[in-house]
């Protein structure tokens, strides 16, 4: 589990860093295209778990990762993350 949330992390950090991808409804427009998903639906949840609104911009943190990392997977799989397992991945980025 460690290694998929850091390579989540890590894809997410790019998508910032990189591609100037730095809301949570610019990123989840990349990661849940709306031809293969309702991203609309997506970003609320996400924006949601995060207490963030979906157009604030966001920086590649620690902190801001982890969060979204976790609001990610608990929409990918339908229960919450287990928080030990996220900051495992952190440890190893």
């Amino acid at each position: 589990m460690a290694h998929g949330y850091r390579a989540l992390m890590i894809n997410l950090r790019t998508y910032m860093q990189r591609d100037g991808l730095n809301t949570i409804e610019k990123i989840i427009t990349k990661w849940a295209p709306p031809c293969e998903n309702n991203t609309r639906g997506y970003i609320e949840r996400v924006s949601r778990e995060m207490g963030t609104p979906a157009d604030l911009e966001l920086h590649p943190t620690k902190s801001v990762l982890s969060n979204l990392a976790a609001a990610i997977s608990s929409v990918e799989n339908g229960v919450p993350a287990v928080w030990e397992d996220i900051k495992a991945g952190l440890s190893i980025m």
